[in-house]
């Protein structure tokens, strides 16, 4: 080890840091105090590594589960009506409150990913789930992600499988994606994919247990913390107490 190699960051304290900047934004009400959390959090994945090009990827995966719950808001939020339209039976009316609630809540989630995409970033795998072990998060939750990601290579590996068996009998996808041909073919492949890839992992579940695999296994017992990583932790939290002081007094409550 040479000397005055910079010590790598304890992922325990990454974990902490990740979990006081949700929660506090989580409990954000006002306007500048989010923006300048969001800030905090684009300065976040900066510094983790993520270009503009693939910090948008990675959010046009993130985004779409909580669109849907966003895009409702200005339906069923009272207030001062913008606009409404009837679809049959149907009568729908945006409100004001609505879309600001909307607004509001989007950004919120927006900046709760950047902060778990830079901590995914800045943190190798099997560091952040040892991290979630040792900070005593239940067992089950853990080794579903880790099997998951494990699994996820399976999948891709059977379907490579099947396109290369597909290519070796002359197969031709249809002349677009709609092609009957190309429907029913792709039908027919994400059938095979997961009765293949569910056979198979049985297999490596099997082999795993006959090495002696357990859920159960001890975890082995982390050091202590360092006193740069309880100094970082200790500012953050300072920091977010901070935020929500400006918070709330932003609201004038």
């Amino acid at each position: 080890m040479k000397t005055g190699a910079r010590r790598e960051r304890d992922p325990r304290s990454r974990v902490l840091l990740c979990v006081i900047f949700i929660t506090t934004v989580s409990l954000f009400r006002s306007w500048p105090t989010l923006v300048l959390a969001t800030g905090l959090g684009l300065g976040a994945a900066a510094w983790a590594g993520l270009t503009p090009a693939r910090l948008v990827w990675r959010l046009l995966w993130v985004i779409p589960f909580s669109a849907a719950m966003v895009l409702t808001l200005p339906l069923v939020t009272p207030g001062e009506p913008l606009g409404a339209w009837a679809i049959g039976p149907l009568h729908m009316v945006v409100t004001r409150e609505g879309l600001v609630l909307a607004g509001f809540l989007g950004v919120r989630v927006l900046t709760c990913a950047l902060a778990v995409l830079a901590l995914a970033a800045s943190t190798p795998v099997p560091s952040l789930l040892w991290a979630l072990e040792a900070l005593r998060v239940p067992r089950l939750l853990v080794v579903l992600p880790a099997m998951t990601l494990r699994y996820i290579d399976v999948l891709r590996d059977e379907a490579r499988r099947l396109a290369r068996s597909r290519r070796s009998r002359c197969y031709r996808p249809g002349r677009h994606l709609w092609d009957r041909n190309t429907l029913r073919t792709a039908a027919q492949t994400i059938g095979a994919l997961f009765l293949r890839a569910q056979d198979r992992s049985e297999r490596i579940y099997w082999s795993m247990l006959s090495r002696g695999y357990s859920i159960h296994r001890s975890v082995r017992r982390p050091a202590p913390y360092a006193r740069a990583d309880l100094l970082q932790i200790t500012l953050v939290a300072a920091a977010a107490l901070a935020l929500l002081i400006i918070d709330h007094q932003a609201r004038g409550v």
